[in-house]
């Protein structure tokens, strides 16, 4: 562990405004938790028995910036500044001292201070001995009780500091977890995006799974039948911690995908997240479409398009962006098509052209996705469909997309006002139909220019 105060001492932003600290304040929480592991936080946390919005004003003035009301019947302001920024809370405390403000907080590692003026830790709870043993000990069950939230908060610090939960907290988080259901969904939702964006944040899936939280009751732990190892849930748990293993390597599979994985679709949820979240997702239409045959077999079908709809549905009810429901509900809807191709037959540029249209936008995520759907199903490698052929496909389509398939989307043969014209239309879903059948016939090498593609769309007629 690092000397805490040290380590504050030399924060390049702390360094800005140490002089502006009275022995009123204390730096508290996560902050103090990040400067005993030596790691630079990314947020800071302010409690002050003296006048909040003073010293708030005073931090943003010393960081060139505004500070502004989070919540002013509770006295908490923020400042925010630096790219990425960096957020400064200043608060009131919510006890009559700071030991007992500390009690307050959720587990002992977050309820640690630092008290400026006169540079002493304070851990009344022992937080820096459950820090040093890589415990995540909750302060109280009624702390849990009082604000549900922090039962999923316990598992994602979890995983986050790679600390095991104690019995007790154990017990607990089980024995509150229904009230989850009554938390606010944007908060849910932030707090499943920081354990997302974490390296080993699919195990998120597993603990939800394993401590009962009630967060996608739509999966029913149902046998799969014979093309599976695993009961439902744990193949999507499976898929989801593959797919994580694949991100760390996923140039061996795409190669030339770069930082791809890192890019932020919606704050506090990068792409890589965004594949972990689908890929345990990408069955939970598997229980509503479940059927058995005369013969006792077990069928699915209809599963994806059904689960992109749950998928959609869910993510709209934890306020997700509509570009990340998007992208997760297409992620499931279309998981299927490269086992299809690989269990097809002959691959034609064609067939290959029509999966990429309908992935644009995801399609490396759907290629990762599905290698590791085939990883999670326990199959035989030998048998169709199982992972040796799922690699040899995907490398295919990748090579594919990214010397054909996006060169041509550069250089389209026609313009959607080329085909108006031929076809005497107006704007509408057929000018787009009529263009990909062009391109289409270009995959497959009927059309090569664009007198050739406007003498195909006349002779097909597709209006």
């Amino acid at each position: 562990m690092h000397a805490p105060w040290t380590a504050a001492f030399h924060d390049p932003l702390l360094k800005r405004i140490a002089e502006l600290f009275t022995p009123d304040d204390y730096l508290v929480g996560g902050c103090v938790r990040d400067f005993c592991l030596g790691v630079p936080p990314a947020d800071f946390d302010i409690v002050s028995f003296g006048d909040v919005w003073q010293l708030a004003g005073k931090i943003a003035l010393g960081l060139g910036s505004h500070a502004f009301w989070m919540d002013k019947t509770r006295a908490i302001a923020r400042i925010a500044t630096g790219e990425p920024p960096i957020k400064i809370d200043v608060c009131a405390p919510k006890a009559a001292t700071i030991a007992a403000d500390l009690a307050e907080r959720d587990i002992t590692i977050n309820a640690m201070a630092l008290h400026p003026a006169s540079q002493a830790l304070i851990d009344p709870l022992g937080g820096l001995a459950d820090l040093e043993q890589r415990r995540i000990r909750a302060i109280a069950e009624k702390n849990l009780a009082d604000d549900p939230l922090r039962v999923l908060r316990c598992l994602r610090f979890s995983l986050q500091l790679n600390s095991a939960l104690t019995e007790e907290t154990s017990q607990a988080i089980r024995r509150q977890s229904p009230g989850l259901t009554a938390v606010a969904p944007e908060r849910i939702k932030q707090e499943l995006n920081a354990a997302l964006a974490l390296s080993g944040g699919a195990g998120i899936f597993e603990l939800i799974q394993t401590y009962g939280l009630p967060l996608f009751p739509q999966y029913k732990d149902i046998d799969q039948g014979r093309h599976h190892r695993w009961p439902l849930i744990r193949h999507a748990v499976l898929t989801a911690l593959e797919a994580e293993r694949l991100l760390a390597d996923a140039e061996t599979y795409l190669p030339g995908i770069g930082g791809y994985f890192a890019e932020r679709i919606e704050d506090g949820l990068p792409r890589g997240g965004l594949l972990k979240l689908a890929a345990f997702l990408h069955d939970i239409g598997k229980p509503e479409a479940h059927t058995l045959d005369a013969d006792g077999a077990v069928h699915f079908y209809g599963h994806a398009q059904l689960g992109a709809r749950q998928t959609a549905e869910i993510l709209r009810s934890l306020r997700y962006a509509s570009q990340t429901i998007r992208i997760a509900s297409g992620l499931v809807e279309h998981h299927m098509r490269v086992l299809e191709l690989a269990v097809g037959g002959v691959i034609t540029n064609r067939a290959m052209h029509r999966f990429l249209s309908a992935a644009m936008g995801f399609v490396p995520e759907i290629l990762l996705l599905t290698i590791a759907d085939a990883e999670a199903t326990g199959k035989d490698p030998a048998y169709a469909g199982a992972r040796p052929d799922i690699e040899a496909v995907v490398r295919r389509i990748w090579e594919y997309y990214r010397e054909v398939f996006c060169v041509t989307r550069l250089a389209p043969l026609l313009s959607g006002r080329d085909v108006m014209r031929l076809l005497g239309i107006a704007p509408g879903p057929e000018v787009g139909r009529a263009l990909g059948m062009v391109e289409e016939a270009r995959a497959e090498g009927l059309v090569h220019n664009a007198t050739e593609a406007l003498a195909f769309l006349k002779k097909t007629n597709p209006i």
